[in-house]
């Protein structure tokens, strides 16, 4: 019978090298498991700049519409506080009762002040003196409401 020679390792490095062999392959799988993690999330890192820097620029076309229409209105807003201030001016308001309307100034000027009471009081603005014009509110307090018709 033929006997083989048995070798006889005491550094055991056939052990070694199997166990050697998986490491490495075990850390090879491991970088590139990591490699793959990396890339992923550089990759979704960069989706959500590119996602946020396209809704940036879109919010700044909105943003430079408003501004537009804003002025737009403010604009149409000025015109026509213009208008307005054309429209009302005391000077056009009696041009137009003066001509159209054939209006006149009044020749004496007499004002009615009602008091709580409903009392009608009537003040001359071209009375003279302050005397007499005491005289004739007492006279009017007395004799109680003054109808203007019967001035």
């Amino acid at each position: 019978m033929i006997q083989t020679k048995v070798k006889v390792d005491y550094n055991r490095s056939y052990v070694n090298r199997k166990t050697t062999a998986r490491r490495e392959t075990q850390n090879d799988r491991l970088l590139v498991f990591s490699f793959i993690i990396f890339v992923l999330m550089i990759g979704l890192i960069l989706f959500a700049y590119i996602g946020q820097s396209l809704q940036i620029t879109q919010l700044n076309y909105t943003l430079n519409e408003k501004k537009l229409a804003l002025e737009k209105i403010e604009q149409e807003n000025h015109q026509l506080n213009l208008e307005l201030a054309r429209s009302t001016s005391l000077a056009r308001v009696e041009k137009i009762a003066r001509v159209k309307l054939k209006m006149v100034e009044p020749e004496e000027i007499k004002v009615v002040v009602l008091n709580n009471n409903q009392e009608n009081k009537i003040i001359d603005n071209n009375k003279k003196g302050f005397f007499l014009a005491g005289l004739f509110d007492s006279l009017i307090d007395k004799i109680g409401t003054v109808q203007a018709g019967e001035l």
